[in-house]
C-alpha cells in the first residue's frame, strides 16, 4: 500500500490582481475569458480587487489553459510584459516607488508573502553582481513554467522602466525546457536564458542596482512598506524550521543535492546549529533530501512526460536506477507503475 503524504498547510494562494489583464489578452485573440475562470471556479470579477486572493495552483493552472487556447507559447512571457505594477495594489506601488534597482528586487523578496505564498524569491548581491531567484515551492502546485517566465517577464520590464532602459538583465535562467521561441525571450527579457537551471533567475551588473528610479515618492514607499509590514506580521506563523529546510532544499535539487553547509549557509546559521536543530525535531538532512525527491519525482510523473533517466537527473540521483530503487522503496511502485496507475486513475 502506498503511505499516504505528509501535510503541507495551508494551500498557497496569490492575489487574483495577477490575472489582472488577462482578460484584455483573451479578449485580443478572440476568446472570452468568462468561460476560461467558470472553468477553475475561478471569479473573474475578482482580479480588479487587489485584495482578493484566488489559489496559486489554479492561477498556474489559468496561465497553462491561456497559452493552450490561444496556441501563443510565450503567453507568460507576453502576461508578465504587458502587467501594471499599479493593478496589483501595495506590492505593487511600492516596486513603483523602490528609490533604487537593488531596493526594488530586495522589495521582491521582502514583500511577496502578503501577495503570493508558497514560494521563494530571493535578492542577492555581491561583488560583481545581483540577482534575484524565484521559485514556486509547494508540491500541490503544478504547472509552474508559465508562472515563471510570467514573473520573470514583468521583473525584467519593472526593473527596465524604473531605471529608464539603463539596468538590463545579463544572464537568466529557467527551471523547466524551453517552451517559446528564442526571440521570444530576447523580446521580453533582453537576454537570452539558460534551461533546465537549478533556479529560476535573472542576473544583473553589480552596479545596476545604484540607478535611481527617477519617478520614485519616497514618502509614499516608505508609508506602503510599512503597511506591507503589517500584512507580514498578519500572516500565519506556520513555517518550521523542517519547512524552510526542504524548501531550500527544493530550489537547489537539480543536478546535485545541497549540501548542509550550504544549506546552514543560506540560512545565516552555524552547520552544526543546523545539524542539533534538526534533531531536536527527530529528522535527519538526509531524510529531508528524500522527502523532497519524492513529492518532486510524484510531480513530473503525475504532471509531466519527463522520461525516468532525466527525472533521475532533475532529482540530484547518480544514475535512473537508484531513482527507481529510492521511489520504489517509498512507494510500493517503480516509477513508471506509478505514472500508469496516476493516469489511469485520472481517466
Amino acid at each position: 500500500m502506498e503511505p499516504p503524504r505528509a501535510p503541507y498547510e495551508p494551500a498557497p494562494f496569490v492575489r487574483a490582481a495577477a490575472a489582472a489583464n488577462l482578460t484584455s489578452f483573451l479578449q485580443r485573440h478572440g476568446i472570452e475569458p468568462q468561460p476560461l475562470f467558470r472553468q477553475l471556479g475561478l471569479d473573474l470579477d475578482s482580479v480588479r480587487d487587489p485584495y482578493a486572493s484566488m489559489q496559486l495552483s489554479s492561477f498556474t493552472e489559468l496561465m497553462k489553459l491561456v497559452a493552450e487556447e490561444t496556441g501563443i507559447a510565450s503567453t507568460g512571457l507576453q502576461l508578465g510584459f504587458e502587467q501594471d505594477p499599479a493593478n496589483w495594489g501595495a506590492l505593487g506601488f511600492v516596486l513603483l516607488n523602490a528609490p533604487t534597482v537593488w531596493e526594488c528586487l530586495s522589495a521582491l523578496e521582502r514583500f511577496l508573502p502578503p501577495w503570493q505564498s508558497g514560494t521563494h524569491a530571493k535578492a542577492v548581491r555581491d561583488r560583481d553582481f545581483m540577482r534575484i531567484e524565484y521559485a514556486i515551492l509547494h508540491p500541490a502546485v503544478r504547472h509552474r513554467d508559465q508562472d515563471a517566465e510570467f514573473s520573470l517577464s514583468f521583473t525584467a520590464n519593472q526593473i527596465r522602466r524604473m531605471s529608464g532602459g539603463l539596468a538590463a538583465p545579463v544572464h537568466a535562467s529557467f527551471m523547466h525546457p524551453q517552451v517559446a521561441e528564442t526571440s521570444a525571450y530576447e523580446k521580453y527579457l533582453g537576454v537570452r536564458p539558460i534551461f533546465d537551471a537549478d533556479v529560476n533567475s535573472l542576473h544583473y551588473e553589480r552596479r545596476a542596482g545604484d540607478l535611481e528610479n527617477l519617478a520614485a515618492d519616497h514618502r509614499l514607499y516608505y508609508v506602503i512598506s510599512k503597511h506591507l509590514e503589517d500584512l507580514i506580521e498578519e500572516l500565519p506563523k506556520t513555517q518550521t524550521l523542517v519547512d524552510s529546510v526542504k524548501e531550500l532544499v527544493r530550489v537547489r535539487l537539480s543536478g546535485k543535492p545541497p549540501s548542509l553547509a550550504a544549506i546552514s549557509q543560506l540560512l545565516a546559521v552555524q552547520q552544526r546549529t543546523l545539524q542539533r536543530r534538526l534533531d531536536a525535531q527527530g529528522v535527519s538532512f538526509s531524510d529531508l533530501i528524500s522527502q523532497v525527491r519524492e513529492e518532486e519525482a510524484r510531480r513530473y510523473l503525475e504532471d509531466t512526460s519527463t522520461e525516468v533517466k532525466e527525472i533521475s537527473y532533475f532529482l540530484g540521483f547518480s544514475d535512473p536506477s537508484a531513482f527507481i530503487k529510492a521511489f520504489k522503496r517509498s512507494t510500493g511502485l517503480t516509477p513508471i507503475a506509478y505514472r500508469e496507475r496516476h493516469r489511469a486513475d485520472k481517466a
